[in-house]
């Protein structure tokens, strides 16, 4: 496809339909040259009724009040649009203007075609029948037909269908057509007249992606910073419209997958520098290259292979050509299908666990809350002018009915029972506590957070249904005991793929709000007298607080998952579909340059399965080298050769041989020991919660989180954690005569996913990146002059910062039921220690 198609000239016709892809397109231009078109039509009268536009982005004349405004000068029975960015060209026109879009006068049939039926020099519109339009981003609230356009979460375009009278009947589009994805015409015509056997959707997704991996360089030499380069809203954009538009058409699956996947590692929280990999350069490296040397082999197998193609002696070779391609793709582990399925089934216990756990204790929290709303009213009506403490009061309040909502909202979809009522009874209580919350920061979080939770709310019943049929699914086959009963993949997933929700975004959402949680209770707990009721609904509230994030994560592990798998099935389809369609092709009388198109778009499927995992270890790279700008001789494009992957690798491997702190990292002798504090009260060298023995008891892990000003860390710059060890001292298991000498405690500690590293400067960067699992099993009986044992982290995965994220938790047994077995009595824990070896770069400047 040509860079840009300005003029909207035709791309392709068949029949009366007409199609126009470009980059960017003027909406005047195209319906003009439609009319020119037509008027060369043949004298049978074929004429085009039929407009297809494809585009990144699609310019239109709008009036003062953002009606889009465009003159149809040749009946048009359908005009459809896939635009991914619409904006305005020029300044507003006015009601009275005639906007001059063409060089050459010509006789209109009809005038503008989307004005406000109400305007009224608004004539009837005969000239169209129909308006679809799918689009991502406008740079306004444009208007069609009198209909604001707007997006929700499910929705990627609108139909109009247009009454004589100008007027249209408007309605949402939610899902792409596997025919879009269809050429409509014989492909060996095709490739004989536009050079390409891909319709023009999935010539559009493939530009946008292109569009997106360039606009992750550099603009200029000035604008070299790397989370502004990785970060645009346009790349983004992009990304987001490549995968809407793919996400259901298995032909189409990798390019899916790698916009996707951008998109995920590019959607990092605010200020976050970039997203960091689960794995280590020197791991990834390895891999990347193994997957080269591999890639050149296909690459130079199809060369030698075309000279047999031009002599039309493809045959068996070109088979086993597609099988050698279609095989590269079986080394990314991330597709594999029973790996995935594991994960999904773990994810679909872990929902349900947390529903069933929400209700044995929302009786706890509603009690709570009461009594404390019943204390404060009384404590106010006691003390009518202190309105600050009041607002204090307020947020408290509205940060618990929060943590109920995402909580109920969560345990909804695992819930046998039908908990829509429940989740709407929740939703009415944080709006009045909105009402009653005066602080406009609070507010105005609290009204994001809401929104989100309106939004997920709708997709609750739909997904808990389907949830608890593949759960149903599972249990009848374990008990039929028949050998090899599995449930497959598609039996496990919804036989729809149901509309995404941002739980990402409502994490990050979350954890920003929650922030303010303990300041204000530290406020209130000081009070004078003091409030007795409020430790008990500040200990429920850290506990609603806490199993509202837990229920969020394994929602969105869930819906990751299910991506994921749909994703690698759609993969084993493709793989499949591409192997059958060149074996009956050598098996004809075959056509050569439609067999080279066919090998051609696997190996697109190769070099951009490799481009992930170069993208990958450049995140890698730029993560533990510190990197803040990008390397100059390095650019991104995801069509490379393999022999041109192999020269942005050794750029990367001498890119690390110049940061002389990878190499030259200090140890700590001693371990960083970091307790719980004692008596409830918060010391400052203690990284838990005060109330960390309520918590473990009631949920059975503690959070922590260490800064970068905490004394033990002393202010290590760069530092990551190389070694862990952790202790449950006092626990005891719940069965009494059990024998404890040979007993270990099954302890995990997980770091993540915010990080935060000190700079050599002092300054603090902000990353994201995986949660690390360490499995941590102390004997039972520390015995005296024994030595702790600590536990590496793999050399294989990426090191979490010192400054980061984290809880600690039991790791408790399983029957075969599911059920959870109660192993251990946290009861008897009377102090948690973590201690931490690590690796810097040294001090911070300015540190004593």
């Amino acid at each position: 496809m040509a860079s840009t198609h300005e003029g909207g000239n035709l791309t392709r016709r068949c029949g009366s339909h007409g199609y126009i892809v470009g980059d960017r397109l003027f909406l005047g231009d195209l319906t003009h040259r439609l009319w020119l078109e037509n008027q060369k039509a043949d004298s049978d009268g074929r004429v085009i009724r039929y407009l297809h536009v494809y585009c990144d982005t699609l310019e239109v004349f709008a009036l003062s009040d953002d009606s889009i405004s465009a003159r149809v000068p040749s009946p048009i029975r359908w005009l459809r649009i896939f635009a991914r960015s619409i904006i305005r060209r020029g300044s507003p026109v006015t009601e009275e203007g005639s906007p001059q879009w063409f060089v050459d006068p010509i006789p209109f049939l009809s005038p503008r075609f989307v004005l406000d039926p109400s305007s009224n020099f608004h004539l009837p519109t005969s000239n169209l029948g129909r308006v679809t339009i799918l689009w991502n981003v406008a740079d306004r609230p444009f208007k069609l037909f009198g209909h604001t356009l707007e997006r929700g979460e499910a929705t990627i375009g609108h139909n109009f269908i247009v009454s004589p009278d100008g007027s249209a009947k408007l309605s949402e589009v939610t899902r792409i057509c596997p025919r879009e994805f269809d050429t409509r015409h014989d492909i060996i015509d095709m490739l004989k007249n536009v050079k390409r056997i891909e319709a023009e959707l999935p010539t559009l997704a493939r530009r946008l992606l292109s569009l997106a991996v360039a606009g992750m360089n550099p603009e200029s030499e000035q604008d070299t910073a790397l989370d502004t380069c990785l970060h645009k809203e346009e790349t983004k954009s992009r990304l987001a419209f490549v995968s809407l538009l793919t996400r259901t058409s298995p032909a189409m699956a990798d390019v899916s997958r790698a916009a996707s996947t951008l998109l995920f590692r590019l959607t990092i929280p605010e200020g976050a520098r970039i997203w960091v990999p689960k794995h280590t350069f020197k791991d990834r490296d390895r891999l990347l290259n193994s997957w080269l040397t591999a890639a050149r082999q296909v690459e130079e197998d199809y060369n030698n292979h075309k000279a047999e193609l031009r002599d039309n002696r493809a045959g068996d070779r070109s088979v086993a050509l597609m099988k050698q391609i279609t095989k590269f793709q079986h080394q990314d582990a991330s597709l594999d299908l029973k790996a995935l399925q594991d994960r999904y089934e773990r994810g679909m216990n872990a929902v349900t666990d947390l529903a069933l756990d929400f209700a044995s204790f929302k009786d706890e929290m509603s009690k709570a809350r009461r009594e404390f709303n019943t204390a404060v009213k009384q404590w106010e009506e006691d003390r009518r002018s202190e309105a600050d403490i009041k607002s204090f009061f307020a947020t408290v309040k509205l940060i618990a009915a929060i943590g109920i909502t995402v909580y109920t909202l969560g345990a909804a979809s695992g819930s046998v029972a039908n908990s829509s009522v429940e989740v709407a009874e929740a939703i009415s209580m944080v709006k009045t506590a909105i009402k009653e919350e005066k602080t406009s920061t609070s507010m105005k979080k609290a009204m994001k957070i809401i929104s989100a939770i309106e939004k997920m709310s709708k997709g609750v019943d739909t997904a808990r249904k389907y949830l608890l049929e593949a759960k149903a699914k599972i249990a009848d086959k374990r008990k039929s005991g028949k050998t090899g009963a599995s449930i497959t993949p598609s039996e496990l997933l919804p036989p729809v793929q149901l509309d995404p929700v941002n739980y990402f975004e409502l994490l990050n959402q979350w954890d920003d709000y929650m922030l303010d949680n303990d300041a204000y209770f530290a406020k209130i707990l000081k009070l004078e007298p003091h409030i007795n009721e409020a430790d008990n609904f500040q200990l429920a509230v850290k506990k609603v607080v806490g199993r509202a994030r837990n229920m969020l994560e394994a929602q969105k592990e869930l819906q990751s998952v299910e991506d994921k798998m749909r994703l690698a099935m759609a993969h084993v389809e493709l793989r499949a579909q591409r192997e059958s369609e060149c074996e009956k092709l050598a098996s004809s009388t075959p056509d050569a340059e439609l067999i080279q198109a066919k090998l051609e778009l696997g190996l697109k499927s190769i070099r951009l399965q490799v481009f992930l995992l170069f993208h990958e270890t450049f995140c890698a790279h730029a993560f533990e080298g510190n990197l803040t700008y990008f390397p100059t001789n390095i650019r991104f494009r995801e069509d490379k050769l393999a022999s041109e992957f192999f020269t942005d690798v050794a750029a990367l491997e001498s890119l690390r041989g110049e940061h002389p702190g990878l190499h030259s990292l200090m140890a700590t002798e001693e371990p960083l020991r970091f307790r719980t504090p004692t008596n409830g009260a918060k010391s400052n060298t203690s990284i838990f919660d005060p109330l960390w023995k309520d918590l473990l008891i009631s949920e059975g892990r503690v959070a922590f989180q260490i800064p970068t000003h905490h004394e033990k860390a002393q202010r290590k710059c760069l530092a990551s954690i190389t070694h862990v060890a952790l202790l449950f001292e006092g626990i005891e298991p719940s069965d009494p005569n059990a024998d404890k000498d040979d007993m270990s405690v099954p302890l995990m500690v997980e770091f993540g996913p915010h990080m935060l590293q000190l700079e050599e400067s002092g300054d603090e960067s902000k990353f994201l990146g995986s949660t690390v699992q360490i499995q941590c099993q102390p004997s039972l009986v520390q015995k005296v002059g024994t030595r702790r044992k600590f536990y590496s982290i793999d050399g294989a995965t990426m090191r979490p910062t010192l400054y980061t994220t984290g809880c600690v938790r039991i790791r408790q047994a399983k029957a075969k039921d599911g059920a959870k077995i109660k192993d251990w009595d946290l009861s008897t824990v009377t102090a948690i220690q973590l201690e931490l070896h690590t690796e810097s770069w040294g001090d911070a400047y300015g540190s004593d």
